[in-house]
């Protein structure tokens, strides 16, 4: 009965919080989040951070280069199955996402990969890290250098 009560309430939230997604440039973002945004200036490699929520699902987006590299959406729970999958709907682009494991998936066109783990999805360009470990060993930086160069 619980769940049951959760999804449905989740389900009436989010419509305009999941809208909130990868490669949205700090406007874009700004104007699909409703409540509590903010820009925390940015901290290597990001040039801006924001953090909006709407309800008890907090979203958080790193910008590189005017473009959203890293979101992630938090709860005080778990995210279900159903919200896992509405999320990455949401940020699937002109792809389909392939599940890796339970908790990890990858964009089929090579662009994104997303982990949950303790109550967040996180959803990371690979330009930005080209794998999970990568991305929470800090190694995003030489990922980031390698994309910038190759741009010259």
């Amino acid at each position: 009965m619980k769940k049951a009560l959760l999804v449905s309430l989740l389900a009436a939230l989010l419509p305009a919080v999941v809208s909130a997604r990868l490669f949205d440039s700090p406007a874009q973002l700004g104007a699909r989040l409703d409540q509590g945004l903010s820009d925390l200036g940015g901290s290597f490699p990001f040039d801006a951070v924001q953090r909006g929520h709407v309800r008890n699902l907090n979203v958080e987006a790193g910008f590189f280069e005017g473009r959203c590299l890293r979101i992630s959406y938090r709860l005080d729970i778990q995210p279900t199955n159903d919200l896992c999958d509405l999320l990455l709907e949401k940020n699937r682009g002109e792809s389909t996402w392939k599940k890796l494991d339970e908790d990890t998936w990858t964009r089929e066109d090579g662009l994104a990969f997303a982990k949950r783990e303790n109550g967040t999805l996180w959803i990371v360009a690979t330009e930005l890290a080209p794998d999970w470990d990568a991305f929470v060993n800090g190694r995003w930086s030489q990922a980031l250098l390698k994309s910038a160069v190759g741009k010259l």
